[in-house]
């Protein structure tokens, strides 16, 4: 994180999206997932096209190129990474997918054997979208909810402390996966509407998150709220998302080392642009600078 702001603030105006979140959440999923070091350049550039490629838009105007062929390259990858875990066990989540050694659990509860090749490539890409995707949608978006509402970005400045709430409201305010659709399992009647048995729904969290029946102010950041963590971000059951403690994890550090160096607005005028995806919302660019003489060392490292 601090080699980011360094690099940022050598360039004065970045793209905080393409030039902060997008490399810091590929190098922690990357991190978690096992990728050495040398491959980190690597496992940034075709990570980028997979996740692009959750975008419908984006998939149907490369299906036949560049998306296509980083997903080929990412399951020849991993699957040459899995066989060096198996031979040389590592303090990492592949190891964990291909290496059944019980240290997650006691004999008396083992949870699974250990997965097969097919479902250590399908779970190191799920990994893979599951984390940077959300990563990088909640440090974009929620630092632009921050810097428009600048109260709650000098709060956290003052007292870092709050930091878990804040970023509980931002996933609030600013949830990447908008509209899910499901189908109705079972006929079922919700506040008077029948839904039958095999009917398409579409749960718009967005709404719900920002309901003012549960949330007084709900276009508001309030880190005093009692409800925090109460929103629908990550959904909820079997569809919670995978790369929700992660994500939460990394932006609270995030934030509140951004905090102390007060980006602001490139062009004050320039409202960001957003990517046009119905289903999940994120920013396509932010520009920010970084403001001189005002920064700190917030005592937060990745390495």
């Amino acid at each position: 994180m601090e080699a980011l702001y360094q690099q940022s603030l050598a360039a004065g105006a970045i793209d905080f999206v393409a030039d902060f979140a997008e490399p810091l959440a590929t190098y922690v999923i990357g991190e978690l997932l096992g990728v050495p070091p040398e491959d980190h350049a690597w496992f940034h550039t075709h990570a980028k096209q997979v996740v692009q490629g959750l975008d419908p838009e984006v998939a149907l105007e490369k299906t036949d190129s560049s998306i296509v062929r980083s997903r080929i390259r990412f399951v020849r990858y991993f699957h040459q990474l899995a066989g060096q875990r198996r031979a040389d066990p590592r303090d990492d989540v592949l190891t964990d997918l291909v290496v059944d050694d019980g240290r997650h659990c006691d004999a008396d509860a083992r949870i699974s054997d250990a997965a097969g090749p097919d479902e250590v490539i399908s779970s190191a890409v799920l990994l893979l979208t599951a984390g940077i995707a959300p990563i990088v949608d909640l440090l974009s978006c929620g630092l632009h909810e921050l810097i428009r509402q600048s109260r709650s970005f000098e709060r956290l400045a003052a007292d870092p402390r709050i930091a878990p709430s804040v970023v509980e409201e931002l996933l609030r305010l600013q949830p990447s996966v908008q509209c899910p659709v499901r189908k109705a399992s079972t006929d079922v009647t919700i506040e008077g509407t029948d839904i039958a048995r095999g009917s398409t729904v579409v749960a718009v969290l967005g709404a719900a998150n920002r309901d003012p029946a549960v949330y007084a102010d709900p276009d508001q950041i309030n880190p005093d709220r009692r409800r925090a963590g109460g929103h629908l971000a990550f959904g909820m059951g079997p569809h919670f998302c995978l790369g929700a403690a992660v994500s939460r994890l990394l932006a609270r550090a995030a934030f509140i080392a951004l905090a102390h160096r007060e980006p602001k607005h490139l062009v004050e005028d320039l409202d960001p642009v957003y990517r046009m995806n119905l289903m999940v919302r994120g920013l396509e660019r932010l520009p920010v600078q970084w403001v001189a003489g005002k920064s700190q060392d917030s005592g937060l490292r990745m390495t």
